[in-house]
C-alpha cells in the first residue's frame, strides 16, 4: 500500500513538473471601463482608447487585420461598445506593443468582455 501511495505521489509531482513547464508567462495588462477613441488605418491595424488607462499600457490598446483571426468580429464589438458607451473589459499583452509608434505604449489586445 505504501508503494502505491509513493507511485501516486511521483506521478502528481511529474504532472505537475509537465503541467508548470509548458506554462508560458505572459506579461500583462487588464482594464475595465468605456473606449474613448478609435483609429482605423488602411494598413488594417486599429488602435483604441480606454477612460482607465493603466500602467504599462499608458496609450491604449491595438490589433491588427494581418494577426487577428477575429479581425471582423473584434471590430464590431469594438465599435459597438464605442457607440453604445457600453463598459467593456480588456486584456493587453504589454510586451508586444505597436511598432506604429515609438512614445506610446499601445498593449496587443488579446480579449474584450463587452459588459452591462
Amino acid at each position: 500500500m505504501k508503494s502505491v501511495k509513493l507511485i501516486n505521489r511521483m506521478l502528481l509531482l511529474f504532472v505537475m513538473f509537465i503541467a508548470c513547464s509548458s506554462v508560458e508567462v505572459v506579461a500583462a495588462e487588464q482594464t475595465a471601463g468605456k473606449i474613448t477613441e478609435v483609429v482605423t488605418f488602411l494598413s488594417g491595424d486599429v488602435l483604441l482608447r480606454m477612460d482607465t488607462p493603466v500602467e504599462g499600457c499608458d496609450a491604449g490598446y491595438w490589433f491588427s487585420k494581418s494577426d487577428a483571426a477575429g479581425y471582423e468580429g473584434f471590430l464590431s464589438s469594438i465599435f459597438s461598445a464605442y457607440h453604445a458607451k457600453s463598459n467593456i473589459r480588456l486584456w493587453g499583452d504589454d510586451t508586444k506593443y505597436w511598432s506604429g509608434d515609438s512614445t506610446n505604449k499601445y498593449c496587443k489586445l488579446g480579449w474584450l468582455v463587452l459588459a452591462k
